[in-house]
């Protein structure tokens, strides 16, 4: 190599960090990863806090009318499409099944606060009838099961249920 050019060259190389011509080698320097951000917190999701698009609402609209036997103003509007174990009607919002009374209750009353649950004033599970269905909280809805005589404890019969691996007391 040419005496000059290897004079540059340690120059160059040999040079403080600091100074104006402070080269790096861009292939043997790699960047320290920098941590990412926490991502944003997520509000608490609220009982029953999926609300149907109004899109979704508008197809609901169209098919509950169908799905629904609409007697008079005091008598219970009975949903005659699929039900589930406990008897309430459900019904297909987008990509959810949801009990038919909490449709037709958006439907004939609008919005509610998603923390409610819907009740039944009739006491008939499949009741679609806007007159028969209040919001409520859950206890305010077990409060009216046991006022009512329809919790499991009060049917003739019942006993506590056993759990594995215990006995119950011989009299």
């Amino acid at each position: 190599m040419d005496p000059e050019v290897q004079a540059i060259y340690d120059e160059i190389m040999n040079a403080p960090a600091e100074g104006p011509f402070h080269f790096v080698s861009l292939g043997h320097q790699r960047r320290k990863p920098q941590p990412k951000p926490p991502p944003p917190a997520k509000p608490p999701k609220p009982y029953g806090s999926w609300h149907p698009t109004e899109a979704q609402l508008r197809r609901a609209a169209r098919r509950l009318p169908s799905l629904v036997r609409v007697g008079g103003l005091f008598e219970c509007w009975e949903f005659m499409g699929r039900r589930s174990k406990s008897g309430h009607g459900t019904i297909s919002v987008g990509p959810r099944s949801i009990g038919a009374h909490r449709v037709a209750y958006l439907l004939w009353r609008g919005f509610f606060d998603p923390n409610l649950v819907i009740r039944h004033r009739c006491d008939n599970p499949p009741c679609c009838n806007p007159a028969h269905l209040v919001p409520g909280t859950i206890q305010q809805n077990v409060d009216d099961m046991i006022e009512r005589g329809r919790a499991a404890f009060q049917r003739p019969g019942w006993a506590p249920p056993v759990r594995l691996g215990m006995k119950r007391k011989k009299k």
